[in-house]
């Protein structure tokens, strides 16, 4: 059953890590099952020992910045920059529980997927060729390498840039999961950038209402700015032999078709996306792979609006694009 459900953004404030990389081994290692003393793992790599383990968010912006390990009696473990270390102006948010949930209820759903390798699913991974970490990582029958990204905070676009386009320089298809109570959630195409509502245990198509009915936001003439998600149970999705998300048939009606839109005149659904001040198309097909085909330029559709955008990331509420 597909429902129509509001997005809630809220403000989001930064938080401490709970998550960090050890040079030492090349792992991912998480606060909560460290502990000091008697020559333990953190004894050797952290602050007082090697100084190896190190920040994500500032070795992903390209700086090694060694954490402590806290633990306090009043709050879970996490790690902690020291003082002037802070990444300042990065808008990086530390991993929350309700992160750390999302990342367990994908890997969950990814494993009883028919064309993935249970065996391959992994959190927090590491990717050295182009400085990011998966938050899950899976590999389809086909070979072919997915990531999921658990998004639960706000992103600007250069780091959309570095991180979706590093990700397409890995040549590792990349989806993207977002809380629904995120500020300016991130534009793409349709089955690339979704919402993922952990108090239903949904997935959603990004829509906006346009002419009585909601659609998806580049679903139409002009791109719009997403108010709402078409949600329908994580359990009624599935992954292809490709890796690409396959949403329920209903699910179509919100995605939208070619044939709705002036101009168009291939019968194949088709996704539209702003980058680059490029405009460029996916085919649908229930696949969204991201490929590229004809599509008109610009100056062939109709005068737009200030809702038509050229831009790698369209923010939703700011009049504008960044």
């Amino acid at each position: 059953m597909i429902e129509i459900r509001r997005l809630t953004p809220r403000k989001w404030e930064p938080s401490d890590p709970l998550v960090a990389y050890n040079n030492a081994d090349g792992q991912v290692v998480i606060a909560g099952a460290m502990g000091r003393g008697n020559n333990s793992y953190y004894d050797r790599y952290g602050y007082k020992g090697s100084k190896e383990i190190v920040c994500i968010d500032c070795k992903e912006a390209g700086r090694e910045v060694p954490v402590q390990l806290v633990d306090a009696k009043t709050r879970c473990k996490h790690f902690r920059h020291q003082a002037g270390e802070a990444p300042d102006g990065l808008r990086r948010y530390g991993e929350t529980a309700e992160h750390l949930h999302g990342k367990r209820f994908i890997m969950d759903w990814a494993r009883d997927q028919h064309h993935i390798l249970p065996w391959s699913v992994e959190d927090e991974v590491w990717i050295p060729g182009v400085r990011l970490r998966s938050d899950v990582r899976a590999t389809a029958a086909s070979g072919r390498h997915l990531a999921f990204e658990v998004q639960r905070k706000p992103m600007d676009s250069k780091e959309w840039d570095h991180r979706h386009g590093g990700y397409q320089t890995a040549g590792i298809r990349d989806v993207w999961l977002w809380s629904p109570d995120v500020p300016d959630v991130v534009l793409d195409l349709p089955l690339t950038s979704v919402v993922l509502d952990m108090a239903y245990e949904s997935l959603g198509v990004l829509v906006a209402k346009d002419s009585g009915r909601y659609r998806h936001p580049t679903a139409e003439r002009y791109i719009l700015s997403p108010t709402h998600y078409a949600s329908a149970p994580l359990s009624e999705w599935s992954l292809s032999d490709a890796g690409s998300l396959v949403p329920p048939p209903g699910m179509a009606e919100f995605i939208g078709t070619s044939r709705n839109r002036p101009g168009w005149h291939n019968s194949t659904p088709i996704m539209r996306r702003w980058h680059g001040g490029h405009q460029t198309a996916g085919d649908a097909g229930g696949t969204a792979d991201g490929r590229t085909q004809a599509v008109p330029e610009p100056h062939q559709l109709q005068s737009g609006t200030g809702s038509q955008r050229k831009c790698a990331a369209y923010r939703p509420g700011t009049g504008g694009a960044t």
